[in-house]
């Protein structure tokens, strides 16, 4: 249940703000939103699993301490939904269908 509130909050998040963010502020925002929050390896080994969720790249980061590591630049993914709609009208001596096709 905690994951599934972590996904649906970060997928919000991405989507309403259409910007990358990196993993760092991804668990920054989780944190203040949640009240139990995330630490960064589960919301790093949940990031992939999250619909419309890509990773544009890796970064290194440096630390103030002299050390460096990578973190994820993360991305909301717009994708089109085709769907065809079937209307059938029906008069006193033929019948017609029509397909409608529409991007979402």
């Amino acid at each position: 249940m905690v994951r599934k509130q972590i996904m649906s909050t970060v997928r919000k998040y991405l989507q309403e703000t259409g910007d990358p963010k990196s993993t760092q502020q991804i668990l920054h925002y989780v944190n203040n939103k949640l009240r139990n929050g995330t630490n960064a390896r589960q919301l790093a080994s949940l990031m992939p699993r999250i619909d419309n969720v890509e990773r544009l790249e890796k970064v290194r980061v440096s630390s103030l301490g002299g050390g460096s590591h990578q973190t994820g630049v993360w991305q909301f993914k717009e994708t089109e939904h085709e769907t065809i709609v079937t209307i059938t009208t029906v008069g006193i001596f033929e019948r017609e269908q029509v397909n409608i096709v529409l991007n979402l």
